[in-house]
C-alpha cells in the first residue's frame, strides 16, 4: 500500500502537525491521545476520513501516531486489552465505496475546471483577436 509516501510525522512542519494533528482529533472525534472516550472505533475512524478528506491519509495517521497512543494506553489498563486499536475500516466495504465516489467526484471537479480554464482562454483569445481588428 502508499502509506510510506507520506513524510515521517516528525517532518511535519518542524512536527508542530504533529501537535496539530492532535488537536484536530481530539476537537473532530471526541476521543482523547490515549483513549478512544467509549466511542465505536468504526465511527471515530470514519470521522478522521471525512476530517482529513483523504482515506490512506487518515490510515497513515491512525497507524503512526493514534495507533501507538491507544496500544501504550491498552498496556497499562488491564481491561483494555481486549479492546482492538488496528485500522478496521478496510473491512469495511461503506467506507470503500464512499472513498470510491469521492475520488471520482473529485477527479470531475478537476476535469471541469480544466474545460473551463480551457473554455475562458479559448474565449479570451477570440474576443482579443475581434477587439484588435
Amino acid at each position: 500500500s502508499n502509506h510510506s509516501s507520506f513524510p515521517a510525522p516528525s517532518l511535519w512542519r518542524q512536527s508542530q502537525g504533529i501537535e496539530m494533528f492532535w488537536e484536530l482529533y481530539t476537537r473532530e472525534t471526541g476521543c482523547s491521545r490515549d483513549s478512544l472516550n467509549d466511542h465505536d472505533i468504526f465511527a471515530v475512524q470514519r470521522k478522521l476520513v471525512r476530517v482529513l478528506c483523504n482515506y490512506n491519509f487518515a490510515k497513515f495517521c491512525w497507524k503512526s501516531l493514534v495507533q501507538p497512543q491507544l496500544r501504550v494506553n491498552a498496556d497499562d489498563d488491564v481491561t483494555m486489552r481486549h479492546v482492538t486499536s488496528h485500522w478496521v475500516l478496510d473491512k469495511d466495504p461503506k467506507i470503500k465505496i464512499s472513498t470510491g465516489v469521492i475520488e471520482r467526484l473529485l477527479m470531475h471537479v478537476d476535469q471541469m475546471s480544466k474545460l473551463n480554464l480551457e473554455k475562458q482562454r479559448r474565449h479570451f483569445r477570440v474576443k482579443f483577436h475581434f477587439d484588435v481588428c
